[in-house]
C-alpha cells in the first residue's frame, strides 16, 4: 500500500501529456519490467532532471542523465530507452 501511495504522488507531478507518452512508452513492457521501466522513468523526470513535463527534456539532459561509460546500470539503460523514445517522438 505505500508503495502505491508513493506512485501516485509521483504521477500527480507529472503532467497528463506526460502520463500518456509514459503510457505509450510502458506499453511495450510487460509484469515487472514495466514496474522497473515505470520507476525508472520518474526518477528520470522528477529526481534527475527536475521536469514535470517530457516535451521540455532537451539533449542537454540525455547527456546529464546517462553516463559515457559503456557499462551502464540497468537503471541508465531504463531512463536511455525513454529518452530515445522521447527524441523519436520529437521528430
Amino acid at each position: 500500500m505505500i508503495k502505491k501511495n508513493i506512485i501516485e504522488k509521483r504521477e500527480n507531478n507529472l503532467s497528463e501529456g506526460s502520463l500518456e507518452v509514459i503510457n505509450d512508452f510502458l506499453s511495450f513492457y510487460g509484469g515487472s519490467s514495466r514496474s522497473n521501466y515505470k520507476s525508472a522513468v520518474y526518477k528520470l523526470l522528477l529526481d534527475d532532471t527536475q521536469k514535470k513535463d517530457v516535451t521540455q527534456l532537451t539533449f542537454e539532459d540525455f547527456k546529464k542523465c546517462i553516463s559515457d561509460t559503456k557499462d551502464l546500470s540497468t537503471q541508465e539503460i531504463y531512463k536511455k530507452s525513454f529518452l530515445n523514445f522521447c527524441m523519436l517522438m520529437i521528430i
